[in-house]
């Protein structure tokens, strides 16, 4: 028996009646309702995914084009951060690309449009159409990397399970270290902050040296590396951060000058003296407003007070050096005098008024470095309880070599 066919009704031996019913005889009807059959796809479904482990994809037959900043995803171990971070690259560029081809593209329909005039307000349209994308572009780039340059980095931070924590390494202590290895090697030694007047353990040892600065507390480092104790011999400056190998007295350090560098010292700044006990009597030079690490040629230095101008030289008129005698050989007139320099035995106290140190050098230009000396002293003195200066230079160290000292270095200190 077939029933009637209507819009909406059907024969119930057409191929839909027999779907709709399941196959069952007229009468009856499936005792699964249509949320049951769903329930149990979603389940097959999902045992179909739990039980498959891992596959494998297949490899890339075309390789992903490289951005023009050199960024490509090209390779094996591709994560997925890299992969965001790649479409939003790749998005940005795109649409920059775009942009530049409308623009090509609105100038072709303007020439045109002499031609063909209703080309103009197409190429109008596109011309604003291009700009407004550049300004949505430039925008979003100014949020991102403007307002907060975190929201363009991807990265998915993990904890492998029993791993310690990775902390981030500890900041050395600002100061000079010694080594008694090449290359500054581990464990790291006591970090040193004051002068060391003999090195004892490290005595012709001392191998590498490093100086840790601390920028953000303003501390700086300079050390002057000694062949004899108490601060005196041949020398080495160092001011630099890396590690360093003495190359003067490689294995010869025996004492070491260690000062915090002042940035802003104070003071009347530094007279040299020709007489003793700082006395002007017989001609002095000031050198004032220091500012940084001050290194004086002795010889091209006159006694002419706190000026340059030979004119003002206050030393004694017969005391001064003579360029020409007369036929005598005893008188030498005014105009055959000049003021003298401070090379030599020509300074014999020093005065220090303020912040600075004064290293008195012996230096013959045959070293590899100009921080390398032949021979040179530290002023103020370990034994200087006042710390104004040497009163009386001959019986100094620097003063019985058998070279005279050439150059002269002012360095402004923490502390003397």
């Amino acid at each position: 028996m077939a029933f009637r066919t209507k819009r909406g009704e059907y024969s119930r031996f057409s191929p839909r009646a027999r779907f709709l019913n399941n196959g069952l005889p007229e009468g009856k009807h499936s005792r699964f309702s249509p949320r049951a059959r769903f329930l149990f796809l979603f389940f097959l479904i999902g045992c179909f995914f739990i039980l498959a482990n891992y596959c494998y994809a297949q490899a890339l037959e075309v390789d992903y084009p490289t951005l023009p900043g050199g960024e490509t995803l090209n390779g094996d171990g591709i994560k997925l951060p890299n992969y965001l971070l790649y479409l939003y690259n790749f998005g940005f560029w795109f649409g920059f690309i775009i942009a530049i081809l409308s623009l090509a593209i609105a100038g072709i329909l303007y020439i045109l449009s002499n031609a063909i005039p209703s080309l103009k307000a197409t190429a109008k349209d596109r011309v604003y159409g291009a700009i407004t994308g550049f300004i949505l572009l430039l925008l979003i780039y100014l949020i991102i990397t403007t307002i907060n340059p975190n929201l363009r980095i991807f990265r998915i931070t993990t904890q492998l399970d029993n791993q310690p924590p990775v902390l981030p390494p500890q900041l050395a202590i600002a100061g000079v270290y010694f080594y008694g290895e090449n290359g500054c090697p581990d464990p790291q030694p006591m970090a040193q902050t004051m002068n060391i007047a003999d090195l004892e353990d490290l005595k012709n040892r001392v191998k590498s040296i490093k100086i840790v600065h601390n920028s953000a507390s303003n501390v700086w480092y300079i050390a002057i590396l000694h062949d004899i104790i108490n601060f005196q011999g041949r020398c080495e400056y160092f001011s630099y951060g890396s590690c360093q190998p003495p190359r003067i007295i490689p294995t010869e350090a025996a004492s070491a000058s260690i000062y915090r560098y002042n940035f802003n010292p104070s003071g009347g700044g530094i007279t040299f003296y020709r007489k003793s006990s700082h006395n002007t009597g017989g001609g002095w030079r000031k050198i004032e407003n220091i500012n940084g690490i001050l290194i004086l040629k002795l010889e091209d230095l006159k006694f002419t007070g706190n000026t340059d101008n030979e004119n003002q030289c206050n030393v004694p008129e017969n005391e001064q050096d003579c360029i020409k005698w007369e036929i005598d050989g005893k008188t030498c007139k005014k105009e055959n005098r000049k003021c003298p320099n401070l090379m030599g035995e020509n300074i014999t106290s020093i005065k220090i008024d303020g912040d600075y140190i004064v290293i008195l050098i012996y230096y013959d230009g045959t070293t590899r470095s100009e921080y390398i000396w032949n021979s040179c002293q530290i002023f103020p003195t370990p034994d200087d309880i006042n710390e104004e200066g040497p009163r009386q230079i001959k019986w100094e160290y620097i003063r019985n070599e058998k070279y005279f000292y050439n150059l002269a270095v002012i360095i402004p200190v923490k502390q003397k």
